[in-house]
């Protein structure tokens, strides 16, 4: 007789995935959650709202994690989960939405006043935030937006049938904040209204990123290359009358290979990864190497001055 099938025990939380066999819960959101703290970073919260910050909430709205209870996500375009979350939503002070944008909506440069500029700026340290000149929001294409969910989802579910540990306190997909060197090859203005113009030079990266998103054939390489460190991505930046810029993505690693040098990249996926992750041993500071487009969704794109 066969062995009986292993009972699947869900969440405490959320009560939709699985829990992990360490924990209650199956993630650290979940986790936060009933330790009552900030489902996205784990701070405390504050005394009017289930985030710490604005910021959080609105990089938890921007994420589709629903506004209700904060650890299920929601359709794309819904702000709620489950009709139940939104009559029974508690959370009165209201968190800050992305704008709704159109396949034909442009990249903005943010003024310096705006909420969401000083949100980025925090991003990137003390030291290099004396050096931004520019913040430009990357308008989203709906297309390739629709292909890196889809991407994030069907990595998170074969994570999950296959019982894979995630990389460091990633999310769905094993999804991370990530910072990636660009190229400068014009002085990337803005027009009157905020709206940035990208220039048609192929050598350019960062243009080339705002006209057709991450593209390995485009950029001309044979890996999305980004680090966990807004310095080390800036000094690897390559400048144009000194001005580098450094964006800053979302990164779907999914299951990652840790390899001891860049020669050790070889076709991660016939050996069942996702990606390769160059790192000294701690998940603070690695180098990341994700193998598809849909893998990378940019979001800013931050301009340094002199340093």
């Amino acid at each position: 007789t066969g062995a009986a099938p292993q009972e699947v025990i869900p969440c405490a939380c959320c009560n939709t995935k699985k829990r992990s066999a360490k924990s209650d819960t199956c993630s650290k959101r979940c986790e936060w959650f009933l330790s009552h703290k900030c489902p996205q970073c784990g701070r405390d919260p504050r005394s009017d709202m289930a985030f710490c910050s604005t910021s959080c909430g609105f990089h938890s709205a921007h994420a589709n994690w629903c506004r209700g209870c904060t650890i299920r996500q929601a359709v794309l375009g819904q702000q709620y989960c489950t009709d139940a979350c939104a009559s029974q939503d508690q959370n009165k002070v209201a968190v800050p939405q992305p704008r709704k944008k159109t396949d034909n909506a442009s990249h903005m440069r943010l003024a310096d006043t705006d909420a969401e500029y000083t949100s980025v700026v925090s991003m990137v340290g003390p030291e290099a935030a004396k050096q931004v000149q520019a913040v430009i929001k990357v308008a989203p294409n709906s297309l390739r937006r629709r292909q890196y969910l889809n991407y994030r989802t069907a990595v998170e579910q074969r994570m999950t049938q296959t019982r894979t540990q995630k990389y460091g306190h990633g999310g769905e997909g094993n999804e991370h904040k990530r910072f990636a060197p660009m190229t400068l090859n014009c002085n990337i203005q803005a027009n009157r209204d905020g709206s940035v113009v990208p220039c048609n030079s192929m050598d350019c990266t960062t243009c080339t990123s705002l006209a057709h998103g991450f593209s390995l054939q485009r950029m001309n390489t044979l890996s999305h290359y980004c680090v966990n460190s807004f310095d080390v991505a800036a000094d690897c930046s390559l400048a144009h009358n000194n001005l580098r810029a450094v964006a800053i993505v979302r990164a779907v690693i999914g299951c990652p290979e840790l390899i001891n040098g860049v020669e050790d990249i070889d076709q991660p996926w016939l050996r069942g990864y996702d990606s390769c992750i160059l790192s000294d041993g701690t998940v603070s500071n690695d180098a990341t190497y994700l193998m598809c487009d849909e893998a990378v969704e940019p979001l800013y794109i931050v301009l340094l001055g002199d340093k």
